[in-house]
């Protein structure tokens, strides 16, 4: 392993269900304090963060195993990762056990050798280790640095073994969960139209340790799914401007593309540090409008651009006109198409969301079209970007062994049902709820998004 190589970290939780984060290797030679003893030449890792992950392997993006994760207690009460190196492990297990090594079919089941000398085998481990059989009982469990080992925070039965029901290989509580986070996630975005993504892509990290190789297609999944209904409504109603999206199309592809490889490049853990950013943007924007009711009309009246469609959408809310776009002159061309379908394409392939919320005030404040012109149009672009982002993310991540393309696509056909009736619900309540009601639970909920993926627990 060297310094800075991205490596990935396993584990399973009380649920009997995987657990992955991805990271880098912070050091190579890394010690650790426990019980007065001092354990060395050991790696680092930020890819370790649970317990759950005690005894799990850390491999690298070509699945080779470099190490098996110890999760510590630091002095502070962070958990700090640690991993024994593979190489460390081969060797010390060798100089206690020797394996026999035969072809298959060489010789009869009854002819193949004995293994012999247990005892002695045992007797050689306790004097390297200390103690007898026993004595290691403590491994696996959290071990809290310079103090005596104990099981702190960890669960006192195997997780492994404890059965239940299961189905495509998901904890039955996984699933539920999985269902209540998007029908959550379409209330949101059925709310606002934005956020939903963002709750949903957080959601999946936080609460169920997912890494984004596997939440980008199924939120690309999703939102094939979700916004291919909603351009479908929209075409219908005769709100979708054709001959103005259809040049935006190629422009969010290529962003989606490009912004998955980034997104891949930069890791999980600066995704989730962005993922926070965002949401804390977007909490400070409602806050703001909640504080200054009347900031839409100081707004209209300087003519400014830093209006959102957040703005926008609680006019329409308010039972106000569609009311006429900012100026901003932009002549036609492939730089006009540039910039208004590449950034949705970008936040997209590299958040793991659907992009609206930067699309819509685009084509409002730049685009000079109307709000509801505007989320038509929208809707048609995510849609064929996130057809790209899952081809995309499908053939790289089966390609080079990242995911199954079982594991995806059981997710979406989940959370596409609850996302989608969330949405319905999220944009009645929209309907009824006083704006700034529904503003205050927009803000609240992307704070705690922004303080959960800031703030390490």
């Amino acid at each position: 392993a060297s310094l800075g190589q991205m490596v990935f970290a396993f584990g399973r939780n009380l649920a009997g269900s995987s657990v992955v984060r991805q990271g880098t290797v912070q050091s190579a030679d890394a010690t650790m304090a426990v019980d007065g003893m001092q354990i060395t030449h050991l790696l680092r890792s930020d890819a370790i963060y649970s317990w759950e992950q005690n005894g799990g392997p850390l491999v690298n993006a070509q699945g080779e195993l470099l190490g098996i994760n110890i999760a510590a207690v630091g002095p502070g009460g962070r958990v700090e990762g640690f991993s024994v190196p593979a190489q460390v492990i081969s060797s010390h297990f060798q100089d206690m056990v020797r394996f026999k090594s035969a072809l298959a079919g060489s010789a009869p089941a009854g002819a193949q050798p004995v293994a012999m000398g247990a005892a002695s085998w045992w007797a050689k481990a306790q004097s390297v280790v200390g103690g007898g059989r026993g004595a290691a009982s403590g491994l696996g469990l959290n071990v809290v640095q310079g103090a005596p080992m104990a099981a702190v925070g960890a669960p006192l039965f195997d997780p492994d073994h404890t059965g239940g029901a299961r189905l495509a290989g998901y904890s039955m509580t996984d699933l539920m969960g999985l269902v209540a986070l998007a029908f959550a996630a379409g209330i949101t975005g059925g709310m606002m139209t934005m956020g939903g993504g963002v709750l949903q892509v957080a959601g999946m990290m936080v609460f169920f340790g997912y890494g984004m190789y596997l939440i980008r297609p199924v939120a690309f999944l999703t939102n094939v799914a979700v916004y291919g209904a909603s351009a479908l409504r929209n075409n219908k109603s005769g709100l979708i401007q054709w001959d103005k999206v259809v040049p935006l199309i190629p422009w969010g592809v290529a962003g989606v593309i490009i912004g998955y490889f980034i997104g891949n490049a930069i890791g999980d853990s600066m995704v989730g540090v962005l993922l926070g950013l965002f949401a804390m943007a977007m909490a400070a924007k409602a806050i703001h409008e909640i504080l200054r009711p009347d900031s839409d009309e100081d707004l209209a009246a300087a003519n400014s651009e830093e209006a959102t469609a957040l703005d926008d959408l609680m006019a329409v809310a308010e039972g106000k006109a569609d009311a006429a776009p900012r100026r901003f002159a932009l002549p036609s061309g492939l730089a006009r198409s540039a910039i208004l379908g590449l950034p949705m394409g970008l936040i997209s392939g590299i958040l793991g969301i659907s992009g609206g919320v930067v699309e819509v005030p685009l084509q409002r404040y730049i685009g000079k079209i109307g709000l509801q012109n505007a989320i038509a149009n929208s809707s048609v672009l995510v849609f064929w970007a996130s057809v790209a982002g899952s081809l995309v993310a499908f053939a790289h991540g089966i390609g080079t062994g990242l995911i199954h393309w079982e594991a995806p696509v059981t997710l979406a056909v989940l959370m596409i049902p609850g996302a989608y009736i969330g949405g319905i619900l999220g944009a009645q309540l929209m309907k009824v709820l006083p704006v700034p009601v529904l503003k205050g639970v927009y803000a609240a909920t992307m704070a705690a998004i922004a303080v959960k993926m800031l703030i390490p627990s």
